[in-house]
């Protein structure tokens, strides 16, 4: 019974958040201060007005049974509701005197008892419902009525998640005694109780909700409760001895086929403690012993295979750090010379052979740290600008390029070096024999960054694209030491560019070849956007 008194509050405080949504709906606000002037009894509802209304309430009525209506009554007289045939598109105050008691709450939760409501065309039944004045937020005005009819499907389904007995009975009223359910006529309540107390054939139950004021009637058939009871004592005492025989019995024959794996796997973990990785405990039932001793070979396995990937990552990583100690002396020699170069072609007023040192400079000062961590787009962008100013010292007026970057994603994070491959390969395909531009753009599409280079050389066939996109696509590397010994491995940059940034995003996002263009090429990266805030 306490069940059914939670039940019916949680229920109960579901129909009220339903009517504080339109507090949150800036279209229903609107609409009803529109119509919020009390003085015009006749109110023009525009079509654009009627649908979004009608549109608010289906979404919010949609999958509940036990809503028979919801409706909004505006202050000019206007009803909007869920039920488009059977309700009226406006109301009388004569006709609709439940309306005091709402608006004496004052903005509350008004739980109105069953009543005949008038703005049905063709419902003659009375129904239960709750209600609650809309005030505008910061004036307070009055603004209209939220009300919702309820069915008696909503008892029905509080009701049925409970059941005493057989014949037991349950009824809905209010305080004083008027019935909600299961029926608007308390004479069927008045009736019953009289011949419960009459034949004491049943025992009543009572309980209130605290927050509803609605009280619950169970009637107990005193019957049902007494055969229960018998049954539930004879049953329980053959159930305990029979209980009793059967575990003595089963305890006696399962002690040694429980207790041999385990004493089994207990020699065998105190090998594995003195650090014999390569035990391993046989397997001799399917139960959950069986799997225990299954998950302990595992685990020693893979214990077994971190130690070993342990020691290799440790030699590993004393190698890499030898050989970075090794490389740390050319940079610093490299830099030196070519800021030798550089004053040495400034004083010898040989400009360009500056601009081209300037820009490998920043090339190497760029490449040299072997960090695998992001940077900025706009220093990615830089970089590949000093590698397209020495590839046009190279070829002269035959090669033009052209960097389209908006300002907003400058700071956008991006892995190191993703442009140059691509931007290398549209100068190979784009110009090797005749002139060309390479463009480089980049756009941002909802959460993911878009950058492209483009050439307008002659372009690639589409056995051509196949046969590069199943090199750039293949997850492992399909050259063998035969196959490029001695000659160039062509996509295997662009491969090895688009596998890293699978590792780093996942599979959706890697390199994209347009093949719908007849002349050019246009190779485009996606990856997620990522920002770093800048103080």
């Amino acid at each position: 019974m306490n069940q059914i008194v939670i039940n019916l509050d949680n229920d109960l405080k579901s129909m009220d958040k339903l009517m504080i949504v339109p507090f949150y709906d800036d279209n229903v606000m609107s609409i009803l201060k529109h119509h919020s002037d009390s003085n015009i009894s006749n109110p023009y509802i525009t079509t654009g007005e009627f649908t979004k209304m009608n549109l608010f309430i289906s979404s919010l009525t949609y999958d509940k049974p036990e809503i028979e209506g919801y409706f909004l009554f505006t202050e000019d007289g206007g009803l909007f509701s869920n039920l488009i045939e059977n309700v009226r598109n406006d109301w009388q105050p004569d006709q609709n005197e439940w309306m005091d008691y709402v608006k004496e709450a004052d903005g509350g939760m008004v739980i109105i008892p069953p009543h005949q409501a008038s703005y049905y065309i063709y419902r003659q039944e009375m129904v239960f419902s709750v209600a609650r004045l809309i005030k505008e937020p910061l004036t307070h005005r009055p603004l209209g009525v939220v009300k919702i009819d309820l069915t008696n499907k909503l008892f029905d389904r509080i009701l049925s998640t409970v059941s005493l007995s057989e014949n037991s009975k349950f009824f809905v009223s209010d305080q004083d005694g008027y019935p909600y359910y299961p029926s608007y006529h308390n004479a069927d309540l008045q009736l019953f109780e009289s011949n419960s107390k009459q034949t004491k054939s049943y025992h009543k139950i009572s309980l209130q909700s605290s927050n509803s004021k609605l009280q619950i009637l169970g009637f107990l058939s005193v019957s049902d409760l007494q055969q229960d009871a018998n049954q539930l004592v004879t049953y329980t005492l053959l159930i305990s001895i029979l209980s009793l025989f059967v575990a003595c019995a089963v305890a006696v024959l399962s002690s040694n086929r429980f207790i041999k794996p385990i004493h089994h796997l207990q020699s065998k973990m105190r090998n594995v403690e003195k650090g014999l990785f390569s035990e391993r405990a046989t397997v001799q039932t399917k139960d959950e012993i069986g799997q225990l001793t299954n998950g302990f070979n595992n685990m020693v396995q893979e214990i077994n295979n971190l130690i070993e990937e342990v020691y290799e990552t440790k030699d590993r990583e004393r190698e890499a750090e030898l050989s970075t100690l090794q490389s740390q002396i050319n940079p610093h020699f490299l830099y030196n010379t070519l800021e030798l170069i550089n004053m040495i072609a400034l004083q010898k007023q040989q400009y360009m052979i500056s601009d081209i040192v300037s820009s490998l400079g920043k090339l190497f000062r760029y490449t040299v740290d072997k960090k695998e961590k992001p940077v900025y787009l706009k220093e990615e962008v830089r970089f590949v600008e000093a590698y397209l100013q020495i590839q046009s010292f190279r070829y002269g007026d035959r090669l033009a390029y052209e960097v389209d970057i908006p300002m907003e994603l400058n700071y956008v994070l991006v892995p190191k070096l993703i442009l140059q491959p691509l931007v290398e390969n549209a100068i190979e395909h784009g110009i090797s024999e005749g002139e060309g531009t390479v463009n480089v753009k980049a756009l941002q599409r909802g959460d993911e960054l878009f950058i492209s280079i483009q050439d307008s050389g002659k372009g690639m066939t589409v056995e051509q694209i196949e046969s590069l996109e199943q090199t750039i696509f293949a997850k492992k590397d399909t050259f063998s030491e035969r196959e490029h010994f001695g000659r160039e491995r062509k996509g295997y940059a662009l491969r090895n560019l688009h596998q890293r940034l699978r590792l780093l995003y996942g599979d959706s996002y890697g390199i994209n070849i347009d093949k719908s263009l007849k002349t050019g090429c246009v190779m485009t990266i996606n990856l997620p956007i990522q920002v770093e805030e800048i103080s």
